[in-house]
């Protein structure tokens, strides 16, 4: 502890000096002497020193208690009062100013030595008290908890913002008429508190409602302990915690764990979760279902008792721990039921799932028995279908190997016997050997186009594609094989060419057909009038293709059937023209091959225009 600096204020010279010499010997410091109330006051503020030795009776305008008044008032520096003699009355006066002790003069040593010492001593504990007593307003005040002290009876001595806020009050007058009882939605609560205060000492973590000054309810967390005022009254000092988001995030925890819970039991799959021991940690209601568990024995089951295939432990685990290293899992097993031997095919998928900072397997599980049957059915049908497709193509290879020859045959001695009777023909049998040529190349176009369309529903129609100038490659051809025909029909048959660019990248073979066909159908439907095949671009790097004919056109009823295989549109052995239905269906299919488009406007009686677009290589 320092030494106390202490001021000597006395008007009598040779006293003071006497004063300041006994304060030396005794160890004390003497920070300044003076002779009036005026310098002390003034030598109080510019010194500050620890204590004042004051004279009540000083000289002067202003006594030593006037001076020890607004000393203590402005500077709260203890003050002990020397004094020879004193009135009732200036011993009433310097009570007032609440001093540390009297000296009566003259002044022995080791009643000021006792003096100092109680009164520095005094003097540090009503600091520290004062220290304290701040510490504690502020804890109180700044508190985030709201803080209280109520009566026996429920009235308020004292709260701090926190609870002030907390509760809706604008202050602590406003929150004082308010009785604690009233603030509780279920006044019995308040009972059932007290009773706890009194048997207890002291209650923590009290949950209730209370009630805020408009009227809504708040939960809250309530502690407190019995205590006694400086009186001796029955005192609570208590906190209150705001717990209302706390429970509504309770209740919707609990909320979200029903509806969770409800989920986990009512999903499709079985779930399990387990350990890396196999041992089950929790199951829903289908996997106690799937596997017939007991729920009560759950806990004691193993994941491996389920298994109708032998498999170690050490064996699963190799895959379960590659699972808890981030590497899900799934797998087809035979499995059992408990206490049943039969077994039925699982499927297995085994992910990682933390629960408390420990690591799990979780094992979605699903009866995939009747889905093998499926699978196995669909198997056998595949292979039974792929087997038919087999044998048709082979079939339809065969006939058309058979079918080919004859014709061929019978087509070219049609054609030696036309030459070498040239005049008969030319007379009397030119009908004939027409009638022959032309029915064998229909009998050759069937065939084709079965097969082809046998090939292409197969995948086995092999297509080549190359760059090439559709006009010049295909078109041309085409225009050239038919114009005869359309000559001797007395139909005017042309070409029109309006391209800056008619290249195209396609299969050589299958765009001929294409087109072979669709200028076939449109020579064979029109009586009389013209067919055309236009050919021009858009600007956008597309291709298109018109085959246009004034034939008998399409009803619009028919038009969503035009590419259906089999499908005309007049049916039976009355029907006027031949064919076997499969032409568009095949020029659909060669479009598909070529990635090319293509779509029709037709109005019956009236004729058809076929539009193919293709996109062109850059």
């Amino acid at each position: 502890m320092k030494t106390p600096n202490i001021l000597v204020v006395e008007d009598e010279s040779i006293v003071s000096l006497e004063i300041q010499g006994r304060l030396e010997e005794l160890g004390y410091t003497v920070a300044g002497a003076v002779y009036s109330g005026e310098d002390a006051i003034a030598s109080a503020k510019e010194l500050l020193p620890d204590l004042i030795l004051m004279d009540i009776n000083l000289r002067g305008n202003i006594d030593g208690i006037e001076a020890a008044n607004f000393i203590k008032k402005a500077l709260n520096i203890p003050i002990i009062y020397m004094t020879a003699y004193a009135d009732e009355e200036t011993i009433q006066r310097a009570k007032v100013t609440a001093p540390y002790a009297y000296i009566i003069k003259p002044i022995e040593v080791r009643e000021l030595h006792t003096s100092i010492e109680i009164a520095m001593f005094k003097s540090q504990m009503e600091k520290k008290l004062i220290e304290s007593e701040h510490r504690f307003r502020s804890l109180f005040e700044n508190a985030t908890l709201g803080l209280y002290r109520t009566s026996l009876e429920g009235e308020v001595l004292m709260a701090n913002n926190a609870l002030i806020k907390m509760l809706g009050y604008d202050s602590f007058e406003d929150l004082v008429n308010k009785d604690v009882v009233s603030g509780y939605v279920n006044p019995e609560i308040r009972n059932d508190f007290i009773k706890l205060l009194e048997s207890e000492g002291s209650v923590l973590g009290f949950e209730s409602q209370w009630k805020k000054k408009d009227g809504s309810i708040i939960y809250i967390s309530e502690s407190a302990r019995r205590g006694v005022d400086e009186e001796g009254n029955i005192v609570f000092d208590g906190t209150i915690e705001d717990i209302t988001n706390k429970k509504l995030a309770q209740d919707e925890l609990k909320d979200s764990k029903e509806m969770l819970q409800t989920v986990f039991d009512n999903v499709y799959d079985a779930i399990l979760i387990h350990d890396i021991n196999g041992k089950i940690i929790v199951a829903n209601k289908k996997a106690l279902s799937l596997f017939n568990i007991n729920p009560d024995e759950v806990l004691e089951t193993n994941v491996l008792d389920f298994s109708a295939e032998e498999t170690s432990l050490e064996k699963a685990q190799e895959g379960w721990n590659s699972v808890l290293e981030g590497k899900p899992l799934l797998v087809e097993n035979k499995a059992k039921r408990l206490s049943e031997q039969s077994s039925f095919d699982i499927e297995i998928f085994i992910s990682k799932v933390s629960i408390n900072k420990n690591n799990y397997l979780l094992a979605n599980i699903r009866d995939i028995t009747e889905r093998k049957k499926v699978k196995e059915a669909i198997i056998q049908a595949k292979e039974k279908a792929e087997e038919s497709d087999r044998l048709k193509s082979e079939f339809l290879a065969s006939m058309s190997h058979e079918i080919r020859t004859p014709v061929n045959t019978i087509l070219n001695y049609n054609t030696l016997l036309k030459a070498d009777l040239v005049d008969l023909v030319q007379n009397q049998f030119g009908d004939i050997f027409h009638s022959i040529n032309i029915g064998g190349q229909r009998l050759i176009r069937t065939v084709d186009s079965i097969l082809n369309m046998s090939q292409i529903q197969t995948g086995t129609f092999e297509v080549v594609k190359q760059k090439m100038n559709l006009e010049n490659d295909i078109l041309d051809s085409v225009f050239a094989e038919f114009k005869v025909e359309a000559a001797n029909k007395g139909i005017e048959f042309k070409i029109e060419k309006n391209t800056t660019s008619a290249m195209v990248y396609g299969d050589n073979y299958s765009l001929g057909q294409l087109f072979t066909n669709l200028v076939d159908n449109a020579i064979k439907y029109t009586k009389e009038g013209k067919v055309k095949i236009k050919t021009y671009n858009n600007g956008n790097g597309e291709l298109y293709v018109d085959v246009s004919d004034t034939g008998i056109g399409i009803s619009e009823k028919f038009l969503e059937n035009i590419f259906t295989p089999f499908s005309q549109e007049t049916q039976g052995y009355t029907r006027r023209f031949d064919g076997n239905g499969l032409g568009l269906a095949l020029v659909k299919k060669y479009c598909e091959l070529n990635d090319a488009n293509i779509s029709i406007k037709s109005t019956k009686g009236t004729g058809s225009t076929f539009t193919v677009k293709f996109n062109q290589p850059s």
